[in-house]
C-alpha cells in the first residue's frame, strides 16, 4: 500500500472517529422525558412530556413517528393508525398532525441555551377500538450547529374495556287471561320475545342467572336469535334453574372503521307450562333474571 493510500485511509478514520465523537457528544443535547401517565378524557388519550434541549446555532427540534400505528400488544392485529395522533408545543400553543415515517419541525431558534420544552401528545381512541395497552415509537431530532441528537420516545397507553347491555322489556312477566286460566297442561309465551343489547369492544359472553329459588312454577328459555354471527345456545326451550346459564358469545360489536360501537342484539323467548293435574289463575307471572356481560 502505497503512502498516499495510508494517509487517505488515516484521514477517514479520524475523520470517522471525529464524526462518531461529535454525535455522541450531542446525544446529551436532548432528553424526552414523560411527566406523568398517558391519561384518557373522553374520545382522547394525552400524553404530558418535557424535552431537555442544549441548543446551539440554527437550531431545530423535530419528531417522527416510527410506527404507522399504535399497537395492541395482547392483539397485535388491532390498530390506531398514528394519523390520529398530533403534538402540540405548549410554549407555543401550535400543533402538528403527525404522519408516519414525515419528520415535522415542531420548534426552531437561533440561541445558544438549555431549554426545557413541554409539548402534549394528543390521540384519538373512540371506545370502538379493542380493549387493552397500546404502544409505538416517536423519534425526536435536534439538528444545530453543534451536531445531531436523536432520543426515541415509547409512548403507552390504555384503551379501556366497554362493555354494557341494555334489555327491553326489562322484566319477565306473563300474563295468563282469563280464558285460559282453567286449562291444564296449559304454556303461555312471554310477549314480546326480551331483547338484550349488547355493547362490547372485546370478546364477550352473555350468562343468564335466575333468582327464583321459592317459586315452584315452571318457567322456560329459549334463544330465538342474534344480529349478527354470534354463537347461540339453548335454541330449544330449557327450564330455567337455580344456576348459570351461558345464553350467547361473540366477538367486539364495533363499526366497520373500528371508531364506534354498535349494539347486537340476541333475543329471548321466555314461557309458563303447568302440567295435567294443575291450573293457574289469571294475572300476571313475573320471574326475575339477571343477565351479566363478560369478557371471554
Amino acid at each position: 500500500m502505497s503512502i498516499k493510500s495510508l494517509s487517505i485511509l488515516f484521514y477517514i478514520i479520524i475523520f470517522s472517529l471525529f464524526w462518531q465523537a461529535k454525535i455522541a457528544f450531542a446525544d446529551m443535547d436532548l432528553s424526552v422525558i414523560p411527566t406523568g401517565p398517558a391519561i384518557r378524557t373522553g374520545n382522547t388519550t394525552i400524553q404530558n412530556i418535557k424535552l431537555n434541549l442544549k441548543t446551539k446555532h440554527n437550531w431545530q427540534l423535530l419528531v417522527t413517528p416510527l410506527n404507522n400505528s399504535f399497537i395492541n400488544i395482547s392483539h397485535p392485529t388491532s390498530q390506531i393508525p398514528v394519523s390520529q395522533a398530533e403534538i402540540q408545543d405548549n410554549d407555543s400553543a401550535k400543533t402538528f398532525q403527525l404522519e408516519f415515517g414525515k419528520p415535522i419541525i415542531i420548534a426552531s431558534g437561533n440561541n445558544n441555551d438549555k431549554i426545557d420544552k413541554n409539548c402534549t401528545i394528543r390521540i384519538s381512541t373512540p371506545d370502538g377500538y379493542y380493549s387493552g395497552t397500546y404502544t409505538g415509537t416517536l423519534q425526536f431530532t435536534l439538528t444545530s450547529s453543534h451536531g445531531t441528537s436523536v432520543q426515541n420516545f415509547n409512548i403507552s397507553f390504555d384503551q379501556p374495556l366497554v362493555q354494557n347491555i341494555s334489555i327491553l322489556p326489562d322484566n319477565v312477566n306473563i300474563n295468563i287471561l282469563p280464558e285460559d286460566s282453567s286449562q291444564m297442561n296449559y304454556s303461555q309465551e312471554s310477549s314480546p320475545p326480551s331483547k338484550i343489547y349488547i355493547r362490547s369492544n372485546k370478546e364477550w359472553k352473555l350468562v343468564l342467572n335466575s333468582q327464583n329459588n321459592a317459586n315452584p312454577l315452571n318457567y322456560y328459555f329459549k334463544v330465538l336469535s342474534s344480529s349478527n354471527n354470534s354463537n347461540l345456545y339453548y335454541s330449544e326451550y330449557t327450564q330455567l334453574s337455580n344456576t348459570s346459564f351461558i345464553l350467547a358469545e361473540g366477538c367486539p360489536t364495533i363499526s366497520s372503521d373500528n371508531k364506534n360501537i354498535e349494539p347486537t342484539i340476541i333475543q329471548i323467548n321466555y314461557k309458563l307450562s303447568t302440567d295435567k293435574y294443575s291450573v293457574l289463575p289469571a294475572g300476571g307471572y313475573p320471574y326475575n333474571v339477571i343477565y351479566n356481560l363478560t369478557s371471554r
